[in-house]
């Protein structure tokens, strides 16, 4: 299938320049797409492109599997063999849309930042781990505060910068801080990022300019 991606270039773009790119992963219910998931901040994504000087990818993304790792659990060895195509499409996707940006932008490749809500937090955990030499920082929210967390292999995500951002409302917030401090014992470099109030579906929304700070950081 054809699967849209929204991509937003700075005003000040210049094609001599080399800007960062910040991808975002929508969740999982199907009526999420790349313009919901835009337009649901009232143009705070856009706002802050302009700010720091960047670029934003938005990519389309299936309902079925965060990403490439299957659901709910994020074990692939549980999936029939049909199902596993679909889910390498749906790790795939994310990284064409990356690579047909790059070669038609000026992205500066060493500050690459990969972030999602729900279906795409999870995703964002699953595709780092996975193209670890892709991202320069990532930003998972509202995503994985259960124990599907440790069904995830770490291993190749020690030392990344990682704000993890959850709602005081979102399920299993009151684990939040405990992920944080076992990824940080895996070896990330783990921060919780506490939204007061926030709830599942956007609490993110609202942590959008501590991601941005905290990439831009980095």
């Amino acid at each position: 299938t054809l699967e849209p991606y929204r991509l937003y270039v700075p005003s000040t773009y210049n094609p001599n320049k080399q800007y960062p790119l910040v991808v975002w992963l929508h969740g999982a219910w199907p009526e999420w797409n790349v313009d919901l998931a835009m337009d649901l901040t009232k143009k705070k994504f856009e706002v802050l492109a302009e700010k720091h000087d960047c670029m934003l990818l938005s990519v389309n993304g299936y309902s079925f599997g965060f990403y490439g790792a299957a659901s709910p659990h994020l074990l692939p060895s549980k999936v029939s063999a049909e199902e596993q195509k679909c889910l390498d499409l749906c790790e795939n996707e994310p990284l064409y849309a990356i690579e047909e940006v790059c070669g038609k932008f000026t992205v500066d490749r060493a500050r690459i930042f990969l972030c999602g809500n729900s279906m795409g937090g999870g995703g964002t955990f699953w595709i780092a781990s996975r193209h670890r030499e892709m991202f320069r920082a990532i930003a998972p929210c509202g995503a994985l505060t259960t124990s599907d967390l440790y069904a995830l292999d770490f291993s190749s995500l020690k030392g990344m910068p990682t704000l993890f951002v959850c709602g005081t409302e979102n399920i299993g917030y009151e684990n939040a801080q405990d992920k944080v401090d076992d990824l940080c014992k895996i070896g990330l470099d783990a921060h919780l990022c506490t939204v007061p109030a926030g709830i599942h579906d956007d609490a993110w929304v609202d942590a959008l300019p501590d991601m941005f700070e905290f990439f831009m950081a980095h």
